[in-house]
């Protein structure tokens, strides 16, 4: 009994045996992993004085945990360890020279297996602020000042941020910068206190291109002079007839620009075109002395004669704007009050390219001298623009009646103004804001050109019928 439960035991032992040998051939012991170094920089960039942090927290491995893992570092990739190893996984390290310094980490795990990283930070000199305008101390400054700030070295873009440039803890209305110059350009929101000391702060962090920052702040005092038209004279002046208009791009922004009494009710600017283009200028009034100014935005050609005439009500933080579609040349635009008065009135001005309205065969005919000849009947596929007139040419002889319909096509509203000339420019008959279709009539008394005149308020699409009657 007793040998069949040893026979019995035995045999057990040896599947258990048997078991055991099977489960390790499937399942062999699994090979130890590298870990995976990884480690950050801050900041990315600075000077000999800068106190740079490197962080491996986030290195790791599969078998151990973080905590276990750990590392040296060599500041200059040089081949040679500057540290010892450490389970401490951040360093900090200061450079004693300039240039680009790469930072290899070694990480090791607990079987002694390692990986390593680099990365790489700027160390360099700082920009510094070489000149303001206006100089510091400076007395009599516009109380509408524009800053000018040089700098020994060019800036990063991103550092010209209005936190870091303000009058007296305000931010700037808009920087720009002048990279040729190296020029940081200011404008303020509003007017600043007149008679009144200000300071302008140009911050600490702003950057060169390479990232360094300037590292501390830079300060500038100055004292405005009187609220008059002597001290808030824009860099266009004088501008102030078509003559001596400033030459503006046709995508740009200009803030800062001034309509100051009755001397300066106008300002001119000009632009040119090399293709057909839709032109949008927007004046933005940035500060007034009155509620409310008649301000007038319009485009002219170089003999002074408008193509768009239009004026409205406006006030301090209201942006005005006009558009229209010129032919290739130069033209010009007004802008400024309608009336003469000595306020003072600040504004910016931007200058946009759209997309051109469609043209039509005619074109160009904006003015009465322009006038497209035409026959009698219908013209359809007509293009009409905000502010546009359409000028047509045709002859009469004495007696004969001509009768003009013109239909909008794309608009449900009323022909805006359809009148009839005879040339040069003698009035006949007309109307304006009349019901579509729009019909006038006049009978010639005299033989001669008579011109049909018609003019928008908005892009359309409009036929036009001309009769002529014995």
């Amino acid at each position: 009994m007793l040998t069949k439960r040893a026979e019995l035991a035995g045999l057990l032992m040896f599947v258990l045996f048997l078991l055991v040998l099977s489960c390790g051939k499937d399942n062999p012991e699994s090979p130890n992993i590298d870990p995976v170094a990884s480690f950050t920089v801050s900041p990315t960039a600075g000077t000999t004085d800068t106190l740079f942090h490197f962080d491996a927290s986030g290195c790791s491995d599969a078998e151990d945990p973080p905590t276990s893992l750990q590392v040296r570092w060599d500041w200059e990739n040089d081949g040679t360890w500057d540290t010892d190893w450490s389970a401490t996984k951040t360093a900090n390290h200061q450079y004693g020279t300039i240039g680009t310094k790469t930072i290899k980490a070694l990480i090791k795990d607990t079987e002694g297996l390692t990986d390593d990283t680099t990365r790489t930070v700027m160390v360099g000199v700082p920009p510094t602020v070489l000149m303001t305008s206006p100089a510091n101390g400076a007395t009599d400054v516009s109380p509408y000042p524009i800053i000018e700030v040089w700098f020994s070295q060019a800036l990063a873009f991103a550092s010209l941020d209005t936190l870091n440039f303000h009058i007296d803890g305000v931010r700037s209305r808009a920087i720009f910068y002048d990279t040729i110059e190296r020029k940081a350009i200011l404008y303020p929101k509003n007017f600043v206190e007149p008679l009144v000391e200000h300071e302008v702060h140009i911050g600490a962090n702003v950057r060169n291109d390479a990232g360094i920052p300037m590292g501390h702040e830079v300060v500038v005092h100055f004292t405005t002079g009187a609220l008059d038209c002597d001290h808030v004279r824009d860099h266009f002046e004088p501008n102030n007839d078509i003559a001596s208009a400033a030459e503006v791009s046709t995508d740009g922004f200009y803030p800062g620009l001034t309509s100051c009494g009755s001397a300066e009710k106008s300002d001119y600017y000009r632009f040119s075109l090399t293709q057909t283009q839709k032109i949008r200028v927007t004046a933005e009034i940035a500060s007034s002395d009155t509620q409310n100014i008649e301000w007038k935005t319009n485009f002219m050609r170089a003999d002074g004669k408008y193509y768009t005439e239009s004026g409205t009500n406006a006030s301090s933080g209201q942006a005005v704007g006009r558009y229209y579609t010129f032919l290739p040349g130069t033209y010009w635009v007004e802008l400024g009050k309608y009336f003469d008065d000595p306020q003072i009135v600040v504004y910016h001005l931007k200058v946009e390219e759209l997309e051109p309205t469609p043209d039509d065969q005619y074109e160009d005919n904006d003015f009465l001298d322009e006038a497209a000849p035409i026959l009698a009947g219908l013209h359809e596929g007509l293009q009409g623009a905000s502010g546009d007139a359409d000028n047509y040419a045709i002859d009469l002889t004495a007696g004969q009646t001509i009768t003009v319909t013109a239909t909008e096509v794309t608009s449900v509203g009323p022909i805006r103004r359809l009148f009839i000339f005879r040339a040069p420019d003698t009035y006949c008959t007309g109307h304006t804001n009349l019901l579509n279709p729009a019909v006038e009539s006049w009978t010639a008394a005299v033989s001669g050109t008579y011109i049909i005149h018609l003019r928008w308020w908005e892009d359309i699409s409009y036929n036009l019928n001309v009769e002529v009657e014995d």
